[in-house]
């Protein structure tokens, strides 16, 4: 039988000389019949090694990502909503600074509605994180979206509100290489934030990630950010190049660890813990603004700054900063996570 699918691995294996483009309504065709069970395993595993990354378009990818979270399980949430999110894969295993920062942001009255998964390449995963910090991260939908609007935070876990994503993930685990499904887990959340920090671990991710956030209507205003260091994350030893996204418009600057009031500080400062218990144990000091973790505290001061920056919460970065230091030295953000942690009945 014919199917979209097969028509595509059939154009993508004759034109991988001309690369031609792949036609948009081809491909969100194939996402339909991957994500309803339609294509047979073997057609998956065909299409996913045929697309090579070098097909991978920003246009491929804004209509992939839009198909994956038409059906994923919905997050009806108005005004606007955060999330700080990295592709991964930078092997620097440093601590969960993504998931560390959301909470304190929420904290600060920054809806946060932190999209995430178990890890999958031995790190810890903000999955792995959060549940060892006592988060349910398997939520009933109703008390996940009360708290999402009445505390200003939720964590969505990746398998439980992209359940259609279960057709391609044994095959993607058997393959054992990067393909399209791998470039979509910052552009997938459920609840289509509408400001964004998005850490790549390779540069050249950068302006294809800013390319395909420009023509996602609902994102206001997001940073893409990759340390030149390789981290995919803000550097705290080096600069970090940005592509800004704004109202559907892209820029690009260079910031530096001195532009947010702070001092240049080595990435072994900031390793992760060899378990998930032990960052959670990191991450209790920071709320409780112990300095020795000084260095933790300096990082996460200076991506909830750029957070509140993207919010439009302060105007420059060191207010930023200052504005997080207030807030861990207030027990504030400590005491929101006792406030989480009792409303999950």
């Amino acid at each position: 039988m014919d199917n979209s699918i097969r028509r595509c691995i059939k154009f993508l294996v004759e034109t991988e000389t001309t690369k031609e483009e792949v036609p948009s309504e081809l491909i969100v065709s194939c996402i339909q019949e991957i994500m309803t069970g339609a294509a047979s395993a073997s057609q998956i595993g065909a299409f996913l090694v045929a697309l090579k990354q070098d097909r991978i378009t920003p246009q491929l990818l804004h209509w992939t990502s839009q198909k994956v979270v038409a059906f994923a399980v919905p997050v009806p949430i108005d005004g606007p909503v955060f999330d700080i999110v990295g592709t991964g894969g930078d092997h620097w295993d440093t601590f969960n600074v993504s998931s560390a920062s959301s909470l304190i942001l929420a904290s600060m009255s920054i809806r946060v509605a932190k999209h995430g998964n178990r890890s999958q390449s031995g790190r810890i995963g903000s999955a792995d994180f959060m549940e060892a910090l006592g988060l349910d991260i398997n939520l009933h939908d109703t008390k996940l979206l009360h708290n999402l609007k009445e505390l200003g935070f939720a964590f969505l876990f990746g398998p439980k509100f992209h359940p259609a994503m279960k057709y391609a993930a044994p095959i993607r685990k058997e393959i054992g290489i990067r393909t399209l499904f791998n470039f979509l887990g910052p552009l997938i959340s459920p609840a289509r934030p509408t400001h964004m920090l998005v850490g790549v671990s390779v540069r050249a991710l950068g302006p294809m990630y800013a390319h395909v956030l420009s023509l996602n209507s609902r994102v206001e205003h997001a940073w893409i950010v990759h340390s030149v260091s390789g981290m995919d994350e803000i550097g705290l030893d080096c600069e970090t190049l940005v592509w800004e996204v704004r109202s559907g418009q892209i820029s690009e600057r260079t910031i530096r660890p001195e532009d947010f009031g702070l001092q240049r500080r080595p990435v072994e400062e900031v390793v992760a813990g060899k378990t998930a218990r032990e960052n959670v144990e990191i991450f209790h000091k920071i709320l409780r603004n112990d300095p020795s973790v000084a260095a933790y505290i300096d990082w996460v001061c200076a991506n909830c700054s750029l957070a509140l920056y993207l919010h439009g919460t302060v105007k420059t970065l060191p207010e930023g900063v200052q504005m997080t230091r207030d807030t861990l030295s207030s027990s504030k953000a400590l005491n929101y996570l006792q406030l989480l942690l009792s409303n999950q009945n």
